[in-house]
């Protein structure tokens, strides 16, 4: 699932308006949702570790899908905040409702909490908030993601484990529809 925030062709044929190169700057959040009913909590079922591998280090990493699918001209720094391990934060524990799917309001409460950890989200350009299990927290979707959103970019992820997911969802930040 994606949302629009920009034309889907510019006037000289590329998607997005604009070419995406170089290195790209992504935060990773990884988010509890705890309720005020039962189920109580759900937890995101992957360490940061895992998450890592998946969008960083794995053999089929996002990292490698967009380095190799770009000939080496699209690539993302691992670690922006230059404290020797990769940009993936927290889990955080953040307020839902069991059964609705609130994105939006679940990126503003984990902003608010990976600032208060002080996390500086303004060095970023892509947010990627990494959720428990889409069939567990009332979503009907493995992804959403904005698409062409330039240097303030968005992407919820619920399958935490499988690269095709991110490596989608953060196509779409980046100006690439479903074809």
């Amino acid at each position: 699932s994606e949302f629009r925030s920009a034309p889907a062709v510019a006037a000289d044929g590329i998607i997005g308006g604009q070419v995406v190169s170089g290195t790209r700057r992504m935060a990773i959040i990884q988010l509890n949702l705890q309720y005020a009913t039962a189920p109580f909590s759900i937890p995101v079922p992957c360490s940061n570790a895992t998450v890592t591998d998946a969008v960083y280090d794995g053999a089929q990493s996002l990292q490698k899908v967009y380095e190799t699918s770009s000939r080496n001209q699209l690539t993302f720094n691992r670690d922006t905040d230059s404290n020797g391990s990769a940009d993936v934060f927290g889990p955080f524990t953040i307020n839902a409702v069991h059964g609705v799917c609130d994105e939006i309001n679940w990126a503003a409460q984990a902003d608010a909490a990976a600032t208060a950890a002080g996390v500086a989200l303004s060095s970023y350009q892509h947010k990627i908030y990494v959720l428990p299990n889409f069939n567990s927290i009332g979503c009907a979707w493995h992804g959403h993601a904005q698409i062409n959103c330039g240097n303030s970019c968005q992407a919820w992820i619920a399958v935490c484990s499988n690269i095709v997911v991110y490596t989608h969802e953060v196509g779409h930040n980046l100006g690439l529809y479903h074809s």
